[in-house]
C-alpha cells in the first residue's frame, strides 16, 4: 500500500523482470476495496488520514512464481 502512485508504477515495472506476478491491484482501496480479503486488511493511522480527506491509497498484491 502507498499513497504515492509512482511507487506502484515502479513496482509494476520491476515485477516484469522479477519472479513475481501481480494477482491484485487497486487504485483506491477506500472505494474499490483491497485485492485481498477485506478481513486480512489492516488500516493504518496514516492510511486513515488519507481516507478522511478522500484521497486514494494504492495497493498491489504480488505472488512469487
Amino acid at each position: 500500500k502507498t499513497d504515492f502512485k509512482t511507487h506502484i508504477e515502479a513496482v509494476l515495472q520491476a515485477v516484469e523482470k522479477a519472479p513475481f506476478r501481480v494477482i491484485g491491484k487497486s487504485d483506491d482501496i477506500l472505494h474499490d476495496g483491497p485485492p485481498w480479503a477485506s478481513e486480512d486488511d489492516i488500516t493504518t493511522n496514516y492510511e486513515r488520514k488519507f481516507h478522511e480527506q478522500n484521497l486514494p491509497v494504492y495497493c498491489l498484491e504480488l505472488e512469487r512464481v
